[in-house]
């Protein structure tokens, strides 16, 4: 089988700090490719090859201005164009489903991966400029559950994966800190975290960036989080895969203090690959990532949090790890994809 995949970012594949969809692309080409198949892969400069054709396609390359946005069209229709020869499937990871005009035309399967936050009309808007080859996969059943899914063939679940052979624990002495993995916002809790940590007295770690187009973020860091930062508070900024599987290794757990409905969120299955266990807010896909007790606790307040950080210890790093292996790894990942091809395929 010969599989088109697009990466929609300007992160190149695969990244070497912050990129959670970036690595799942990275894994399913991986995995894909060790399966026998050939990969023709679009995604940004400095992308690695794998055993097809690699072509460069970035974001807003000639602006956001009317004629940038008509460039940067005209590029994308060209590059993908020239990736399709002899491809079975097109598997996509860029959300906008009107901007594959040509792919659309062209009678091949594609399937549309949503990593983000998703409308309600996602699957009718792939429906409607792909309405026989067009396909939606989630990342989890809390994702698919805010979509109004029009036609039940056109839309699949595959939970998001790690490459559980790297993620895994360390031979490191555990130590007593929480560990926040990600994005520095609101979104995400960043602030109730750092007043977790100020009002346990138990020390927190903080790996992920501030991004510069998040003008809030940039100033919910200054006011919430600066201030506080010491020798019990410290952020050590964006981190690569091995050190942060040193972090997760030695962290107690993984906090994620979520104030919105996440997916999925690909730091939640690092920690469990490496038997880290998550203490999070009961929000979004974190009630069917965790299992409440086993890998982690649900909280459903601020005080809950704060009585979960105190006592985690119970938690079995050998679940984590078990769960993972089952639900989260690699293989299991492509084992899925592939009845998803298939399923696609034979439906053709």
């Amino acid at each position: 089988m010969k599989v088109l995949v697009i990466s929609g970012s300007n992160i190149p594949i695969p990244p070497e700090f912050y990129g959670g969809i970036e690595r799942i692309v990275f894994n399913l080409c991986k995995g894909l490719s060790q399966n026998d198949c050939v990969i023709n892969l679009l995604a940004a400069q400095n992308s690695i090859l794998f055993n097809g054709k690699t072509k460069f396609f970035r974001k807003y390359r000639y602006g956001k201005s009317l004629i940038g946005r008509a460039t940067n069209w005209a590029e994308f229709q060209f590059q993908s164009l020239g990736l399709l020869n002899d491809v079975d499937i097109i598997h996509s990871f860029l959300e906008w489903p009107e901007l594959h005009f040509l792919l659309n035309k062209v009678k091949k399967p594609i399937v549309y991966c949503h990593q983000n936050r998703c409308q309600v009309n996602t699957l009718q808007r792939i429906i409607r400029v792909n309405p026989i080859f067009g396909y939606l996969q989630c990342i989890s059943n809390n994702q698919i559950s805010k979509i109004d899914i029009t036609d039940p063939k056109k839309a699949f679940v595959t939970y998001n994966c790690v490459d559980t052979d790297f993620f895994k624990r360390e031979n490191v002495k555990k130590e007593k800190f929480l560990l926040y993995l990600g994005r520095l916002n609101y979104e995400k809790g960043i602030d109730i975290a750092v007043s977790l940590s100020k009002d346990s007295g138990i020390p927190l770690k903080i790996a992920g960036p501030v991004r510069l187009e998040e003008k809030l973020a940039s100033k919910l860091f200054l006011e919430k989080v600066k201030p506080f930062l010491s020798e019990n508070i410290e952020y050590v900024g964006c981190v690569n895969d091995s050190d942060k599987r040193t972090l997760l290794s030695k962290a107690a757990a993984l906090l994620v203090p979520n104030r919105w409905e996440e997916p999925f969120g690909i730091m939640n299955a690092e920690a469990l690959s490496c038997g880290t266990p998550i203490i999070a807010t009961n929000k979004g896909s974190l009630k069917e990532i965790i299992f409440n007790g086993k890998n982690g606790i649900l909280c459903n307040s601020y005080g809950e949090l704060l009585e979960a950080i105190r006592n985690v210890d119970y938690l079995s790093e050998k679940f984590c790890r078990e769960d993972a292996l089952k639900r989260f790894s690699l293989k299991t990942y492509i084992n899925q994809t592939d009845k998803i091809y298939k399923k696609v395929l034979g439906d053709i």
